[in-house]
């Protein structure tokens, strides 16, 4: 009886230290504290209490020995086992309670992906839109300029060529070269307070035009400045969201990033700097996942200068027509840099997985070098 009662007053006072307590080391004590004042009580009723066990005939013809237990013995064994068992139960529950909330877990782990997966193809179609015009600076223009001027001026001054759709941007990039600029601001208001990206950005478009071989006039430009909302912060939100489409729509991502002083912490700012921008990244990586699903202009999609096509030249050799990409020589002289190596065997030359394994590894190289520098 004293066992019984100890039991059912302990599994009622779990209920109470498992609300209280969400330790299995805290439930064990609780039981044990529980099954001790539980059999205290008994245990002051009983100590008159003697047990006998008396002699009889056992089944192999053997006495069996007397035991003489009184009720401390009693009541030592009964709490021992009623500690056991209130372990164990206690255990039990920590298990049930840790399984359930993995369930949970797991439940609203799916519920978020599947809110996630439902809400995918609406931001799928958002990022293919345009939220804001893509602003464009015709060549002579920007040339006319003599520094980068911000959006608002050229918008008041009707300079700007607005694409409202990519269709509309698709359809003008047949027609003309569009040059997409990404560079990194010199300073925190102006992005080019000595011009030296301008000039920069003059020279690549330059090179840009005899390369591919189009007229200038036939060149639009996109840079940030000049192309995404100054003063409006809503307006300028909605073109920073359209950038992965301006870039897409792109027939040439040009990055700028010379050897050049911060402008007011008059540090280093360099191809180095640029890459480590996770914004300037993201300019990277749209115009390499654009360039995957794209070819190079055709010569029905570019406007050429006359005589540009693909033929012979006086002396017999065969030339290029301004649609093509610029040969590894050629690109040195765009960029400053030193001609890329050459693709795996499974590749072909200006395969845009290629270029896109390619400038991975350069940015895996400046990581590597900024680590060891301990920018980050």
């Amino acid at each position: 009886a004293s066992a019984v009662v100890a039991a059912v007053a302990s599994f009622a006072g779990l209920a109470i230290f498992f609300f209280l307590f969400d330790s299995i080391g805290y439930r064990m004590v609780a039981a044990f504290i529980v099954s001790l004042a539980v059999n205290g009580m008994h245990y002051t009723g009983m100590q008159s209490g003697r047990y006998f066990v008396s002699e009889h005939r056992g089944i192999w013809g053997k006495s069996t020995v007397g035991l003489d237990l009184d009720a401390l013995s009693v009541l030592i064994g009964v709490l021992i086992l009623n500690f056991t068992l209130m372990a164990c139960t206690g255990y039990y529950v920590e298990v049930l309670e840790t399984v359930r909330k993995r369930e949970g877990e797991a439940f609203e782990k799916e519920l978020r992906h599947k809110g996630y997966m439902a809400n995918a193809k609406s931001w799928i179609t958002r990022a293919r839109g345009m939220r804001y015009p893509m602003c464009l600076v015709r060549y002579d223009t920007f040339v006319r300029m003599g520094k980068m001027v911000p959006h608002e001026a050229l918008r008041d001054a009707h300079r700007l060529v607005y694409l409202n759709t990519v269709h509309a941007a698709n359809k003008e990039k047949k027609k003309r070269f569009i040059v997409y600029f990404s560079h990194q601001w010199l300073s925190s208001k102006i992005p080019d307070p000595k011009n030296r990206h301008f000039q920069d950005m003059l020279a690549a478009l330059s090179a840009l035009s005899k390369v591919y071989r189009i007229r200038p006039e036939n060149i639009l430009i996109w840079v940030d400045y000049c192309s995404i909302p100054q003063e409006g912060l809503d307006q300028q939100q909605l073109a920073i969201d359209s950038i992965g489409t301006y870039v897409s729509v792109c027939s040439a991502f040009v990055i700028v990033a010379p050897q050049v002083l911060h402008s007011e912490t008059h540090t280093p700012c360099n191809f180095m700097t640029y890459a480590k921008r996770c914004w300037c990244r993201l300019e990277v990586f749209c115009s390499l996942i654009a360039a995957l699903k794209t070819k190079p202009p055709s010569a029905a999609s570019t406007t050429v200068a006359e005589g540009d096509e693909d033929g012979e030249d006086e002396d017999g050799r065969r030339t290029r027509g301004a649609n093509m990409p610029p040969t590894p020589e050629e690109a040195v002289g765009i960029n400053g840099l030193s001609p890329p190596p050459p693709p795996h065997p499974s590749q072909k030359a200006g395969d845009p997985t290629c270029i896109l394994q390619e400038m991975h590894k350069v940015f895996l190289v400046v990581d590597d070098q900024l680590h060891r520098l301990n920018f980050f």
